[in-house]
């Protein structure tokens, strides 16, 4: 178990915005129930991966990253990487903290943020979770819950020769954390195949889902772009709603990113129709250009008249 390293302190970007947002985002809510939860972030791109350590920096710092976090005191964080070695994370995490320009949150960081490189232990996950591993990190959770991050710890599975946990061996560390009211965010590749032991009581276990998938506008070169839907999660953020569309991309060495709602398909549609009619396209033009009818294109044009 290693804490967050100190050292990196060149900063000169704010990882969020400086404004202080009083309200409560989803994961605030999470924290602030009292009470242990489990998640998921899934995807088929890699991206997801560097989204989570910025949910994760964030989450420690008390930083501001809305739609999911607001401006707080920080919360303790154990980021348990069972893909990268540590060189390679630590370069991605520089350059997060490298964005950061917030002194007050540098120590929050430092305190609160601890990663697990699960291949420093000359061991597979499996053993990780499930033996020695599990004292040593139910050893270092402290009095206060936080947020534990699972970085391809289970069902990573390609081959039956693969070293990594199913749900099945994990279930009772995971438990035990709940209990201590902690929030789990698993991150899962659905690349993999996902078929071990005990799958679908993991599925149903499930407080909330967080899927990303690429956005189909074309990304700048470089730049990783993301469409993030919500599920299982409006009972603990009413105001979450709609899809949100992430963006990141390296700058000057800083991991730079964005996190936008995306715009409502309907709506830029009849925006998209209301713009060939304003051009003098005929009604029968744009209905079969739209594949409509030209009742609904009259209709989206009266609404318009209205406004």
């Amino acid at each position: 178990m290693e804490k967050f390293p100190s050292f990196l302190n060149a900063v000169e970007e704010s990882l969020a915005s400086e404004d202080d947002v009083s309200e409560k985002r989803f994961f605030d809510r999470l924290f602030e129930k009292n009470k242990g939860a489990i998640g998921e972030f899934c995807s088929f791109d890699p991206g997801i991966y560097e989204m989570a350590k910025v949910v994760a920096y964030s989450a420690a710092g008390g930083k501001q990253l809305a739609p999911y976090l607001s401006t707080g005191d920080g919360v303790p964080v154990i980021y348990c990487d069972a893909r990268m070695n540590r060189d390679s994370a630590m370069r991605q995490w520089a350059a997060i903290h490298a964005r950061n320009t917030k002194p007050e949150s540098f120590a929050k960081v430092d305190l609160n943020l601890k990663t697990l490189f699960m291949r420093d232990h000359g061991q597979d996950s499996t053993g990780f979770m499930v033996d020695e591993g599990r004292e040593l990190l139910m050893s270092t959770l402290g009095a206060n819950p936080g947020l534990l991050v699972l970085d391809d710890v289970f069902f990573n599975k390609v081959s039956p020769n693969d070293p990594y946990c199913t749900w099945g061996q994990m279930q009772s560390s995971i438990n035990m954390l709940l209990d201590r009211n902690w929030v789990v965010l698993a991150l899962r590749n659905l690349s993999h195949k996902n078929s071990g032991k005990g799958f679908e009581e993991y599925l149903q276990s499930l407080s909330f889902r967080i899927t990303a998938s690429p956005a189909k506008r074309a990304s700048a070169q470089g730049e990783t772009c993301l469409c993030l839907t919500h599920q299982l999660m409006h009972d603990y953020d009413p105001t979450l709603v709609g899809s949100y569309e992430w963006r990141s991309w390296r700058e000057d060495g800083k991991c730079m990113f964005a996190i936008d709602p995306c715009a409502d398909p309907v709506s830029v549609r009849n925006a998209e129709i209301l713009a060939l009619l304003a051009e003098g396209k005929t009604m029968t033009y744009v209905a079969t250009t739209f594949h409509m009818n030209k009742s609904s294109i009259s209709r989206i044009a009266n609404q318009k008249k209205k406004k």
